[in-house]
């Protein structure tokens, strides 16, 4: 990222409009503030990991979607493609959260 900035493909303003929402996001959680004035950090991650939040959280990713377009060909795609699909489901990233925002329970 510092050399996009730097070579003028993104501005300082760029990544700033694109973290305020990460860090709103983060200070709603409670990530900055001490455990023991934070609400969910003491959310056990036995609830979070509960069959329904787990169903709740396949249902909202199958219905979440992005669609890109490809201007100016910035994402490497090629010509012979006339329609792309991406589907991702964050298991990695939703893993980090969890423990970010969880107690004890252990994940297995």
């Amino acid at each position: 990222m510092l050399q996009a900035v730097e070579k003028g493909l993104l501005t300082k303003e760029d990544v700033s409009n694109s973290l305020k929402p990460l860090f709103y996001t983060r200070m709603r959680l409670g990530d900055f503030d001490p455990p023991e004035i934070n609400p969910y950090s003491t959310i056990d991650k036995s609830v979070v990991l509960s069959a329904a939040h787990l169903e709740l959280a396949v249902q909202a990713a199958s219905m979440s979607f992005v669609l890109l377009k490809n201007v100016n060909r910035y994402l490497p795609i090629r010509k012979r493609f006339q329609h792309l699909a991406v589907s991702q489901l964050l298991l990695l990233n939703s893993l980090y959260l969890l423990d970010r925002c969880c107690s004890s329970a252990v994940i297995r």
